[in-house]
């Protein structure tokens, strides 16, 4: 059973002055938005972003890293000694979808489905990145190659 992360409407303030933040930072240091989703704007995709972390977070019983502008880390989570990449989607059906460029600085993904009618995160599960990263999961979504990875299959705790 996954876990289901509750936001009142103060948390959801402060993922909103975080998103702000880092949208505003990430732009103002050249990097480029990588949005999948074209309709939707910047803001709307960091806010997305620091809300599944914040869920994260919060499940796992860690402090979330709100960095800004250029990651010094390439992970958004560290629990005990695991480097974690949150990815968020608000499709209800959502899997996870990861770009074939290596990042070294993760060990696990997590994917975290959004409701936002309900304000509720759901916490779908986990992946270490080597199991990720196989052929089997090589995918071409919109014209580039990406690891698919179907929700169903992922590890429901960390460990």
């Amino acid at each position: 059973n996954m876990i289901e992360v509750k936001f009142n409407q103060i948390e959801l303030a402060i993922a909103d002055v975080v998103a702000q933040d880092r949208n505003s930072g990430n732009r103002k240091a050249g990097i480029v938005d990588q949005k999948k989703i074209k309709e939707k704007s910047g803001f709307f995709i960091d806010r997305l972003g620091v809300i599944g972390e914040m869920a994260v977070a919060k499940a796992l019983n860690v402090c979330p890293i709100f960095s800004n502008g250029p990651q010094a880390n390439g992970y958004d989570l560290l629990y005990e000694g695991l480097r974690i990449d949150v990815k968020t989607t608000e499709r209800s059906d959502g899997n996870l979808i990861i770009k074939t460029k290596e990042n070294p600085d993760v060990d696990t993904y997590c994917l975290v489905r959004w409701d936002e009618e309900n304000s509720v995160a759901t916490i779908v599960g986990y992946m270490p990145k080597h199991e990720v990263r196989q052929k089997e999961h090589e995918r071409w979504i919109r014209r580039s190659c990406c690891y698919f990875v179907s929700a169903e299959i992922l590890e429901k705790s960390i460990k």
